[in-house]
């Protein structure tokens, strides 16, 4: 659904402030070693998945979860939900979605709070069309609240129902969901929305972030604020749209880069990080691919920018960069994790290997090999599932372990669509 969406909202032309110029970042990198651990399954065997995001417990590193779209007959697709409850040595799926009531088709996000709640969202298809739904789970994912729309809206949409949300916990205990929706009839320049609860999902309430775009993380701040990143506007861009009154108002959206769509679909990552401050990552360039990351300030204010050098791989030059995804743990600087990927024809084999820049304020660090695949000589399976998530989904993600980051990719069945979800973790040696 987003790639449609996506390319509705370039057409649709809706403007953005253009941040012109990009500051400089100092670095004081020194030579490091990094071990990569053995590789851990998330998934179940057997199950087909893609598309997935990953988040570790505030104060408690032992607790982990993940959420991925898994195949679970031809045509019917779910977003499961997997635990682990020892650091991401073992995972377990568990039963976030109940066969009665909501079920999430896709779209899964993920959250864990300060108290240790497990926070849930994805979109499911209903009666009154596709809606973002909520649960949570407030004993490590053994039991689950009942399924809730997020916010069940009065305005029927005129184009398309709610599509690609996210989610975040803010420390007070404030839950926040960002989705895209049309609101109003005839049809607004404004479809990002922003929901909030204070009440443990059971009530909502949505606010109009006014900008046409569609959201893929979502972030919170000291001060009230709240920072959503997006893609959509003029021209293939991202950017972000802030509040800094708890979602009641938005400021004018602030334009970060070009999205290079010339390697797939790239989606902006979000994060806070432990020194304060909101960064944005993603693969921008409107002719040659270039990972960028961009810091804001809690007034949504650009103060950095600045590019990480392309991994020295033939893989990585001679293939295509996708799925960027940023993780921040609760010190230093968050790691950004990228993958580059040959596609396998009928007579040539592929390759996919995932990055991994454990500082993104250390530029000249260099990223780390955390795996390589290679794929078979045969192309992409023609089924449905295969075909949607080509390269096992729009949007990876990874995060933080006790001692280092837990780096997430889809293992693929075959060509680089969807697969198994798999992980290792990358601990810094000296």
């Amino acid at each position: 659904m987003i790639f449609n969406t996506l390319l509705s909202l370039i057409r649709s032309r809706i403007p953005l402030i253009l941040i012109a110029g990009a500051l400089g970042v100092a670095d004081s990198s020194v030579a490091q070693t990094f071990l990569v651990g053995p590789t851990v399954r998330v998934s179940r065997p057997g199950e087909i998945v893609a598309e997935f995001f990953a988040a570790t417990a505030p104060g408690n590193a032992q607790l982990m979860t993940a959420s991925a779209i898994k195949e679970v007959t031809p045509g019917r697709s779910l977003c499961a939900v997997y635990v682990s409850r020892n650091g991401g040595n073992v995972w377990s799926e568990v039963p976030a979605w109940p066969d009665t009531g909501f079920q999430p088709a896709f779209d899964p996000w993920v959250a864990i709070g300060t108290d240790g709640t497990i926070h849930a969202t994805g979109i499911a298809r209903t009666n009154m069309g596709t809606r973002a739904i909520y649960t949570q789970s407030r004993d490590q994912g053994f039991s689950w609240s009942s399924a809730r729309a997020v916010t069940p809206l009065p305005a029927k949409s005129l184009r398309f129902g709610a599509d690609k949300d996210c989610l975040t916990v803010s420390p007070d205990g404030t839950i926040y969901v960002a989705f895209s929706q049309v609101l109003t009839s005839p049809v607004g320049a404004g479809e990002l929305v922003v929901a909030r609860s204070t009440d443990d999902g059971l009530t909502w309430t949505p606010r109009d972030a006014g900008v046409n775009a569609v959201p893929n993380g979502i972030v919170t701040a000291s001060g009230g604020t709240v920072t959503v990143t997006f893609v959509g506007g003029t021209v293939p861009g991202y950017g972000t749209v802030t509040s800094t009154d708890g979602g009641d108002t938005w400021q004018a959206p602030v334009r970060l880069g070009e999205l290079n769509l010339t390697q797939g679909l790239p989606l902006p990552s979000i994060v806070h990080d432990s020194l304060g401050r909101i960064v944005i990552g993603d693969i921008g360039g409107s002719t040659s691919p270039q990972l960028e990351i961009s810091i804001e300030s809690n007034d949504g204010s650009v103060a950095q920018q600045w590019q990480l050098p392309l991994p020295d791989s033939d893989t990585c030059s001679d293939g295509r960069l996708i799925q960027p995804a940023l993780a921040a743990g609760p010190d230093g600087s968050p790691a950004f994790q990228v993958a580059c990927k040959v596609d396998s024809t009928v007579s040539t084999q592929g390759r996919l290997e995932v990055w991994l820049y454990p500082s993104i304020d250390q530029p000249t660090l260099g990223p780390v090999l955390v795996k390589a695949i290679q794929l078979p000589a045969q192309r992409l399976s023609q089924d449905s599932f295969a075909q949607r998530f080509r390269d096992g989904g729009d949007y990876w993600s990874f995060t933080w372990t006790a001692t280092g980051w837990l780096n997430m990719w889809v293992d693929p069945r075959s060509g680089g669509g969807p697969g198994v979800l798999r992980a290792a973790s990358v601990t810094a040696m000296d």
